[in-house]
């Protein structure tokens, strides 16, 4: 083996004392590159936990050679203080307790079985040969043509099993064609095309709040790019008060937490919102990069009621490939309970100190207000969230709401109703047509609601004055 190759070695941070260059060979620098790649990837926790704590497991899988030569190479050493056990596995089965699988050259059938299989059991997928990383291994090792070690990172993988590989290992592999590049240089246009409301001043800061691997690759992607001719400063945050000083921020699934807070203040905080996670378009990110189900290509989510609310514009061409967000929950959120709290109720109470709001079979629907409900609430009136599938369950609801359900559903709720003087909310067109109380609407990228005063006045119930202003009222005047 050529002394480059122990120069890599060394550039990874392997240069094990008891090895000098005359003395290297190929099987040693093999064992040793794959044993430092590994030692630095920041490891999904509850995948780690699972494993053994006692060892760190390298598996090789069905190449005695290999096993001799990394038992031979590796003993003494240890990755996160966890001494390293290598051990020869011919039954896949037993991955499930390996945190390394090593695969010397395995054929088609066999590597396929491990890409199948391993999305549950989270091991990092290391393969010997060209090609393996492009088909779904972490990491791909191999000779090239000058007799030096080289290796190949599919970021895909890494994103499947949420492990997460340092900034400095992109630079020193090769980088496969993979879906997170594609969704860097989506989001690099995304921004491109986006007018923001003033004048942005010297570098654009990009940040993220946790270090998972497309924040991580954006990182390394964007380090000699330009965004809005301006120089990338990535950045990253660790509250939501920190995000006044991004441009923009990208959200992972991770990031839920802050998000519906985000989301609260993003009119305050004057940044971009990029979410990267199902279901964070219409939680309110403004461009959100998952692909729809079924979706090959990287089509994106746009949120206009984000954009009108932040004062930031996307360019007509973007909506050529965007999926344009119908509902934005924040705001359906912070609507729907501004009706329930500016309705007095029939009865001698009006105005009740708890309203058990029901979700009529919408799955969604409760999910989302169920998430922003927090961060809505005041202390004059306590709302409390219940998912009902029948009519049924109405004994406990003083509000349902209700959305994609038929004409005759709509009737059994209508007539449990008017027994327990239940105010009925719904957002569908034809909602006229039935004897709801009140409508939510989206019209021009802002949500606006319909009051139908024959319903409510039939039944009792007494929207306040400025409730009533703010609303479109049907059927006369209140």
């Amino acid at each position: 083996m050529k002394k480059a190759t122990l120069v890599f070695i060394c550039l990874v941070g392997i240069c094990k004392p008891a090895v000098g260059v005359d003395k290297a060979n190929e099987n040693i620098a093999r064992s040793l590159i794959v044993a430092r790649l590994v030692s630095q990837i920041d490891w999904r926790q509850e995948i780690f936990a699972q494993k053994s704590s006692r060892e760190f497991r390298l598996c090789v899988f069905d190449h005695y050679p290999s096993y001799g030569h990394f038992s031979k190479n590796l003993n003494g050493l240890s990755i996160r203080n966890v001494p390293i056990v290598v051990k020869n596995m011919t039954d896949r089965s037993n991955a499930v307790s390996c945190h390394v699988v090593y695969m010397n050259k395995p054929s088609n059938s066999e590597f396929s079985w491990f890409i199948k299989n391993n999305a549950a059991n989270g091991a990092l997928l290391v393969a010997e040969g060209r090609g393996y990383a492009d088909r779904g291994a972490h990491l791909g090792l191999y000779i090239g043509k000058s007799n030096d070690f080289d290796f190949e990172l599919n970021p895909d993988a890494f994103v499947q099993t949420q492990h997460k590989p340092p900034l400095e290992i992109f630079s020193l592999g090769k980088i496969v064609n993979n879906s997170t590049e594609r969704k860097t240089q989506l989001m690099r246009s995304l921004i491109n095309y986006t007018e923001w409301p003033g004048e942005i001043d010297g570098p654009f800061v990009l940040c993220s709040f946790q270090s998972d691997v497309f924040s991580v690759y954006s990182e390394f992607l964007l380090n000699d790019k330009s965004i809005k001719g301006r120089s990338v400063q990535t950045s990253k945050i660790s509250k939501v008060e920190d995000a006044k000083k991004c441009h923009a921020l990208i959200l992972g699934e991770a990031d839920e937490g802050k998000l519906r807070e985000l989301v609260y203040h993003r009119d305050k905080l004057g940044g971009l919102l990029i979410g990267n996670a199902q279901s964070f378009g219409e939680k309110g990110t403004h461009y959100n990069l998952v692909p729809l189900q079924n979706e090959q290509n990287h089509r994106f989510e746009i949120n206009l009621f984000a954009f009108e609310q932040t004062g930031h514009s996307p360019h007509f061409q973007l909506f050529n490939s965007a999926v344009v967000i119908e509902k934005d929950f924040p705001i359906f959120t912070q609507l729907l309970i501004n009706l329930i709290q500016q309705t007095n109720w029939p009865g001698e109470e009006p105005k009740l100190s708890t309203v058990n709001l029901c979700i009529y079979r919408g799955e969604k629907e409760y999910d989302a207000i169920r998430y922003f409900l927090p961060v809505f609430k005041t202390r004059t009136q306590k709302i409390k969230l219940t998912s009902i599938i029948s009519e049924d369950g109405m004994k406990a609801c003083n509000a349902v709401l209700f959305v994609d359900i038929d004409s005759d559903e709509i009737a059994k709720l209508f007539s449990k109703s008017e027994e327990k003087s239940t105010l009925l909310i719904t957002s569908r067109r034809d909602a006229a047509e039935f004897g709801i109380h009140y409508n939510l609407l989206v019209a021009a990228k802002r949500f606006t609601f319909e009051l139908f005063s024959a319903n409510l006045r039939g039944a009792g119930f007494v929207p306040q004055k400025t409730l009533i202003e703010s609303g479109v009222v049907i059927g006369g005047n209140l």
